[in-house]
């Protein structure tokens, strides 16, 4: 058995990350803790998750039918387009399909089991990465979990779960690219691999790009020589590409991510501006300008820091000498503002980029002890692997048990996580019976972060309540206006005047405490776990759209019909217009955004944006003209002709290179027959 582990490396970190997984989270499991982090974890990625293995489940259930494929839903925030909100979530990350198999009982459980899924893939594509220099096997699967349990992958991922995904599609890129500046078999790794990364959204592409141009023109020099640029050029190139077609494959949801983000509410806070201050480039050893430095400094891993730092005492070659580069350019880069601004797209400092530096610090931790074993330091050797595992078990736990700041308590346990994607909504049989469409407005905030909860999305009702990074910014204009104040990227509800909620089709409101906004008036109780309380109706409620005066469409007074039947259905809403107009609009509480198209009675009608919500131009409607609308993701349609264009060129490639090869292989086997 352990002859067969010696030459199994997978074998070898897999026993070694059970072990770690085991020492790190006892003190979680025994006290009943999940990783869902009590903020963002429980407030945005938890119900994400659960959401969507609902989509998944309904899109395959709906398969054969028309329409079957939803991009927009009203349950999300206001109204929102899925893959632009929730891509940054994980919503197009190809693991969150194990969420199909998540329920209301289980979910909690399966998104634990895709943290630790994720963390154990990281450390695979570190030895995959590791495995092509040959290096001591148990260096390497040290390597690897020093790599996926250093701070970014304990404490930025741990709070936020997608962020663990660039722990394996990082080293996958950079193995493809090794693969393709060796001329090697594989190079697909990188084609693969860069088309999940736009999968998982365009905030990590943009990083990981940043970081794959200059990795590419160091590895072309040292393994071309500088005497072959041809060869240096033809390397880049070729990642260039591949990375390129990966990429565009995955348009059809890195498009439409791109598209609700830069018509968004959220827009950089410094700017490109910054890149002209000279103080930006001087390097601050207390790193205060990192709005989140502990992603670095928690769970430092001091063997291999101080084993990276060893490559400078050890015997050069090619492979130390670059190890030396990217030690120190890296460890200044981590202390000079102008990276964390640019790797974060020109915002707020941030240190999300790590992944990066971390993978480079392991990889040269493997590196300088697979070299003290060859100089015949055994002792040195073995001291340093031990060390390396014991550190991350010793940080871990100074951090998150009793016996150090017990940070665990700022994650939750799984009837916690139900608690809070469950809604009171769902258990009012007015609300239930009641067959007009409409929005709930309420006290909906969260007894863990004091946050608005988003659980409309999961319960099934349309509400007025959100938390997410990317939010329609007219529905954030609306509802800033509705409260008077900013609210960064949330909702907590439309405040006490009712003309907000009327226009909004706000019909019902859910107290706790017993008093609701002006206009609404008491229309029972509703019992939800254990607690009572106040529901109460809009009696001003106009419905989900009606008619206006298109000469004076912002004035509210300026509403001149009704309309009736209106109903929503994932990317179409239809109603009926109940009066004859002129020169009219048919304004609906949808918040405006580009992707729909409308019809009146059949004909094509031109859509307007009516103080921040969706209506349709009626120069002559008609009494029981059909008003309809449906959605469709901004970006969606030319990014499938992107995607179908580099998977073909992809493929086309990939038959020319291996008839190519064929036809080389063949002529050289016959020069050796003669």
């Amino acid at each position: 058995m352990k002859k067969i582990a010696e030459k199994n490396i997978i074998m070898i970190y897999s026993l070694l990350f059970v072990a770690v997984i085991a020492a790190c989270f006892f003190s979680f499991w025994r006290t009943g803790k999940l990783p869902i982090y009590g903020i963002d974890g429980l407030g945005q990625y938890y119900p994400v998750f659960l959401y969507t293995g609902k989509t998944i489940r309904e899109f395959f259930s709906h398969l054969f039918e028309s329409g079957a494929f939803r991009f927009y839903d009203l349950s999300v925030g206001m109204g929102e387009d899925i893959f632009g909100t929730l891509n940054y979530y994980g919503f197009g990350d190809p693991v969150n399909l194990i969420t199909v198999f998540a329920t209301k009982g289980n979910g909690p459980y399966l998104f634990a089991f895709s943290y630790y899924l994720r963390l154990y893939l990281g450390g695979l594509a570190f030895v995959l990465y590791c495995m092509r220099f040959n290096l001591s096997k148990p260096a390497v699967a040290a390597g690897a979990v020093s790599y996926v349990f250093f701070g970014y992958g304990l404490y930025a991922s741990g709070m936020y779960i997608e962020f663990a995904s660039m722990l394996y599609v990082f080293p996958l890129l950079l193995t493809g690219c090794e693969r393709v500046l060796h001329g090697e078999k594989g190079r697909w790794i990188l084609f693969v691999s860069a088309w999940y990364l736009g999968l998982c959204g365009f905030y990590f592409t943009y990083m990981c790009a940043l970081f794959l141009v200059v990795y590419c023109l160091v590895r072309s020099f040292f393994i071309s020589g500088k005497a072959d640029i041809e060869g240096m050029l033809t390397g880049c190139l070729g990642c260039a590409a591949l990375f390129v077609l990966g990429l565009a494959c995955s348009a059809p949801v890195l498009f439409p991510s791109v598209f609700a983000f830069l018509s968004s509410a959220r827009s950089s806070s410094l700017g490109i501006g910054q890149l002209f201050v000279l103080g930006n480039y001087i390097p601050s050893l207390s790193r205060r300008f990192v709005s989140d430095a502990n992603i670095m400094n928690a769970m430092r891993n001091y063997p291999v820091l101080i084993a990276a730092a060893s490559t400078f005492f050890l015997a050069k070659d090619k492979r130390i000498i670059q190890l030396r580069i990217a030690t120190v350019t890296l460890l200044v880069l981590l202390y000079v503002p102008i990276t964390a601004i640019v790797f974060n797209g020109f915002s707020n400092p941030r240190d999300r980029w790590v992944f990066e530096a971390q993978f480079v610090l392991c990889a040269a931790f493997a590196v300088a002890i697979d070299k003290v074993k060859e100089q015949g330091c055994g002792r040195i050797y073995n001291a340093a692997l031990i060390l390396a595992v014991c550190n991350i078990i010793i940080s871990f736990w100074g951090r998150y048990s009793a016996l150090g700041d017990d940070e665990k308590q700022l994650y939750v346990n799984a009837a916690t996580a139900v608690a809070e994607t469950s809604s009171p909504v769902s258990t009012a049989a007015v609300i239930e019976n009641d067959s007009d469409l409409f929005r709930v407005c309420g006290e909906f905030v969260s007894e863990v972060n004091s946050r608005p909860v988003n659980d409309g999305m999961n319960a099934g009702y349309y509400g007025t309540h959100y938390w997410f990074s990317v939010v329609n910014e007219n529905t954030q204009a609306f509802v800033d206006e509705a409260t008077g104040r900013s609210n960064d990227w949330r909702s907590f509800g439309l405040g006490s005047d009712n003309r907000y909620h009327t226009a909004a089709a706000v019909k019902y409101y859910v107290s706790k405490t017993g008093s609701a906004p002006d206009g609404f008036v008491p229309a029972g109780d509703i019992e939800y776990n254990g607690e009572s309380r106040k529901l109460y109706v809009n009696e001003n409620f106009r419905g989900f759209a009606c008619i206006k005066d298109g000469e004076d469409s912002e004035n509210d007074a300026a509403v001149i019909g009704s309309c009736s039947g209106c109903t929503y259905d994932g990317n179409d809403f239809s109603c009926t217009a109940d009066d004859d107009a002129k020169n009219a609009i048919v304004v609906t509480a949808f918040p405006y955004a580009k992707g729909w198209s409308a019809k009146i009675g059949g004909r094509q009608a031109a859509t307007l944006n009516s103080s921040g919500f969706l209506a349709i131009f009626a120069d002559d409607l008609h009494k029981d003209d059909i008003i309809t609308l449906h959605y469709t993701s901004p970006g969606f349609m030319p990014g499938m002709i992107v995607a179908l264009i580099s998977l073909l060129l992809f493929i086309a490639v990939c038959m020319f290179r291996g008839f190519s090869e064929r036809r080389k292989t063949s002529r050289e086997k016959a020069v050796a027959d003669q």
